[in-house]
């Protein structure tokens, strides 16, 4: 079967991306792999000096995951449209802010706890504000 040439390119660009950036220790890679068999497109980042993020592709959804230096998994980002987001967690954000605020909206995934995650802009500020599956809000 014949590659498209949106994903020849593709790999062709992040292939020039991971050439270039500093990638994190086997034990990361691989707790990585076993979390996320055949992602694709992975770039890593390290934040603050002490946590690896990973940004891929996988599933057909955009996805960020923080990884301890140790390996260990503490949490994964996805990117949601607004039409995906439970009515319920809709609702309880139409009460406390304007919807016209959305910049962003997530699947926040933490071993212990999901939340849906609404980026939000309040003048020259980004907020977030956190909704359990329920729809109540997190601090």
């Amino acid at each position: 079967m014949k590659r498209s040439l949106k994903h020849s390119l593709a790999d062709l660009l992040y292939a020039a991306i991971e050439s270039k950036q500093d990638l994190p220790r086997k034990i990361i890679l691989e707790s990585f792999e076993l979390k996320y068999p055949k992602a694709l497109y992975t770039t890593w980042q390290l934040k603050d000096n002490a946590i690896w993020e990973a940004a891929f592709f996988w599933e057909k959804k955009e996805h960020t995951a923080l990884f301890t230096k140790n390996g260990l998994w503490m949490e994964t980002h996805t990117y949601l449209p607004l039409g995906k987001v439970p009515k319920i967690i809709q609702q309880k954000f139409n009460m406390d802010y304007p919807r016209n605020l959305i910049q962003g909206i997530f699947i926040l995934k933490k071993s212990e706890e999901v939340f849906y995650e609404f980026l939000i802009r309040l003048g020259n500020k980004e907020y977030k504000a956190r909704y359990s599956v329920d729809g109540e809000k997190k601090a």
